[in-house]
């Protein structure tokens, strides 16, 4: 199963963690912290991202962002992806 955790800061790397210890270690990371978020990917040995357009096509995407920024990290509608 392909995974993207979206986030870079203490739930992202609960989940990031969980999904790497169960054998499933996530396919991507995408944060708008790009230092928290390489950082996080290096750990889990997986690609990173920054701009929504780069998002990798995966089978789940785990929201890990604080509500008030959901509107800054998810891609627009126009980009044909959803998280």
């Amino acid at each position: 199963m392909k995974t993207v955790i979206v986030g870079s800061g203490n739930v992202a790397y609960a989940f990031a963690s969980e999904f790497k210890n169960s054998g499933h270690p996530p396919g991507q990371i995408f944060a708008r912290n790009v230092a928290e978020g390489s950082r996080l990917a290096e750990i889990c040995g997986c690609g990173f991202a920054s701009p929504p357009v780069d998002l990798a096509p995966a089978d789940l995407s785990r929201l890990a962002a604080s509500d008030k920024s959901v509107g800054q990290v998810c891609p627009a509608p126009h980009s044909g992806r959803a998280v």
